[in-house]
């Protein structure tokens, strides 16, 4: 089962506008802004964000399972398939800019 929800965040935005001169008629603003941005996603999944590799990540833990280091003996069905299960996952990438414009 694969859910994934993916939302972006502008929460903001702040600017200071600088004082035009009399000669400033191209209309833009000056002076210091900060911006903070947050991407956000959250999912329901096998495996992690941005990876496709279910069947080997499966395979090698089953393996390492029922080697000598752990089990040292075949799994049962039912630990195998117990093996393959979802897990909630969210990550959050954020993001700070300060910029100041003196034209």
């Amino acid at each position: 089962m694969t859910l994934t929800a993916s939302f972006l965040f502008f929460v903001l935005f702040i600017s200071w506008i600088g004082m035009a001169g009399a000669d400033d008629t191209s209309g833009t603003q000056n002076g210091p802004s900060v911006m903070f941005s947050s991407i956000n996603r959250y999912e329901v999944n096998t495996t992690d964000f941005d990876r496709v590799d279910d069947v080997r990540t499966f395979t090698s833990e089953a393996l390492f399972s029922e080697s000598a280091l752990r089990l040292n003996r075949p799994l049962a069905d039912d630990e195998l398939s117990d093996i393959a299960r979802t897990s909630n996952q969210f990550e959050s990438f954020s993001n700070i800019r300060f910029s100041i414009s003196n034209r």
